[in-house]
């Protein structure tokens, strides 16, 4: 609807005593935290090459003895010892955004006309507010854009589930994109991935999301994968329907969104066990197990059969609940995340990023009868004698600054390495004026157009120098 006279009469008064006190969240930091790389664009695509593995012609020889590598003509095929790096190239597509604002002439003509103090711009008003709407759609984009909704933690006793038979989870991840599938009742229309293997282990339907807990029914008897402890490990949850979505499903614009954080670490890449309607695309390269070769190394951190990816919090204790109950954070999971990224890229997160009330389970974690309560009640120093500060004004771990978004899905925590993410800009945000106008007359109406274009995309060049820790207490 385009804004109206009536629309600006709050700003349009004679005299006013302030600015407009915008009641609006307007965030950028996930966005932010990404690298906006110089690349070459080939159309609207770019490839971007990785390094998948090692020179592994390396080794002791005993004196006079032909050396690593070195192999008698005609040479095996495959090859057993690569005397070079292995690369691969991801192809990443730039992906649109847009935001279009309208304003009438008569709106327009009463703005115009007023003096010093009597209004807000109506440039300020609807073309700079709809750039911070356009901000706020890539901030949470960043995060859980494209096809990957979120994160579910199964059962905890590894049996195999009953085809057809609704079953709770734990899920942190979108829940509007959760609700538009369930309003479709799209069947079999999503994908469950294990992380550390990358295997698609199931395509369920999706039920109601209920305080965290997601009901799904399973199309088949899946033995959902366990780490060495017997807890369920969170799998990554991924639509299938792009393209044949349901209205609801198809109106948020998934398959046209950049690669958020949740599929940089949860898109396989390729279709396994045998899954016809899979679509867990990756930039082109299969990172599975069984299938990837040399790719399968662009997985997210593995320690043994538990994924960093998605270390569930649970791990500190066996899981025998239906769902597995979520568990209040504590600090030491934090450390075996960063322990299990460690060993598996030998690289450090340089951010922890969380929902705002996930910091406020964080404060109450370092109070109470934790050893360190006392380093939070004590005097400020700088004020007078009798002001006390009960709280935190920053929060950190192992020296790693935890930052918050609203953004980022209460109950799981990220762990970034910013070295690692890259915004890849076709052509940077701003308003469209080809012509040399931004505004465009309407047909037929005494308005006029205008809209905001960004091209690009995100893509997470070494996913296993970065985790996601599932299954807290909201």
């Amino acid at each position: 609807m385009a804004q109206s006279l009536a629309g600006f009469a709050s700003i349009l008064k004679e005299f006013y005593l302030g600015p407009i006190q915008d009641q609006l969240n307007e965030e950028t930091l996930v966005c932010e935290l990404m690298e906006k790389a110089s690349v070459d664009w080939n159309g609207r695509q770019v490839i971007i090459p990785v390094h998948t593995g090692r020179n592994t012609a390396v080794g002791w020889r005993a004196e006079g003895a032909a050396l690593p590598g070195v192999m008698a003509l005609p040479l095996p095929v495959p090859l057993n010892v690569q005397p070079q790096q292995d690369y691969a190239n991801l192809t990443v597509t730039a992906q649109f955004l847009y935001g279009r604002f309208r304003i009438t002439g008569p709106a327009m003509a009463s703005a115009g006309k007023g003096g010093a103090n009597s209004f807000v711009g109506w440039v300020d008003s609807e073309m700079n507010r709809l750039v911070n709407d356009v901000k706020n759609n890539c901030n949470r984009t960043a995060v859980s854009g494209g096809e990957c909704l979120g994160w579910v933690t199964p059962q905890g006793n590894g049996v195999a589930v009953v085809p057809g038979a609704p079953i709770p989870y734990l899920f942190d991840g979108d829940a509007a994109k959760v609700a538009a599938a369930t309003a479709d009742a799209i069947v079999n229309g999503f994908d469950v991935v294990r992380p550390d293997t990358m295997a698609v282990i199931d395509q369920v339907t999706v039920g109601a999301l209920v305080n965290g807990t997601l009901t799904m029914t399973p199309s088949g008897a899946t033995v959902y994968p366990l780490d060495g402890a017997g807890n369920s490990i969170p799998c990554a949850l991924i639509s299938n329907t792009v393209g044949a979505a349901g209205a609801n499903y198809a109106a948020l614009g998934t398959a046209a969104e950049p690669v958020g954080i949740y599929g940089n670490l949860g898109l396989p890449g390729a279709a396994t066990g045998g899954f016809a309607n899979f679509n867990g695309a990756w930039f082109g390269l299969d990172r599975t197990t069984a299938t990837g070769g040399a790719n399968a190394t662009l997985q997210p951190s593995t320690s043994g059969q538990v994924a960093a990816a998605a270390v569930e919090a649970n791990i500190l204790s066996t899981v025998t609940a239906t769902p597995p109950a979520r568990i209040a954070l504590q600090t030491g999971v934090l450390q075996t995340v960063l322990d299990r990224i460690s060993l598996a890229s030998d690289e450090e997160p340089d951010v922890i990023l969380c929902n705002p009330l996930q910091r406020t389970r964080l404060a109450a974690s370092l109070t109470g009868t934790n050893p360190v309560a006392v380093s939070a009640h004590v005097f400020d120093v700088k004020s007078r004698p009798e002001t006390g500060d009960g709280g935190f004004k920053g929060f950190a771990y192992a020296g790693i600054p935890i930052k918050t978004s609203r953004h980022v899905d209460n109950g799981l925590i990220l762990f970034l390495n910013t070295k690692s993410w890259k915004m890849l800009e076709l052509e940077a945000g701003k308003f469209a004026d080809s012509d040399g106008n931004v505004l465009q007359r309407v047909l037929d109406a005494d308005a006029f157009e205008g809209f905001y274009k960004w091209y690009y995309n995100t893509v997470c060049v070494r996913p296993n120098s970065n985790g996601i820790l599932c299954g807290l207490a909201l």
